[in-house]
């Protein structure tokens, strides 16, 4: 008698139950997110026996093409020749 009051209260208790529920729940939390990437070439070259450096956007490989502008160095300026010049007198 026992087996039958005690399968009465639970299937009772299971019929009871309300259906499972399904709810979307949504947490949101910062996010560090750390990504190596190169942002340029820092580029080291020699030329004419001097040391140069630039900054570029994409890597130059092992050799660097420049072009070369020459600057032409402008003749110096002499000083004006010393002399006297006569006053003109009006007429």
């Amino acid at each position: 008698m026992l087996g039958l009051f005690g399968g009465a209260i639970l299937g009772n208790s299971i019929e009871g139950e309300a259906p499972p529920e399904t709810q979307m729940v949504r947490r949101c939390y910062p996010q560090t997110v750390y990504e190596s990437r190169v942002s340029g070439y820092h580029v080291v070259y020699e030329f004419g026996g001097k040391q140069y450096s630039a900054q570029m956007p994409s890597d130059p490989g092992q050799y660097l093409q420049l072009q070369i502008t020459p600057i032409v160095p402008r003749p110096p300026t002499g000083y004006p020749q010393a002399g006297y010049s006569q006053p003109g007198y009006p007429r």
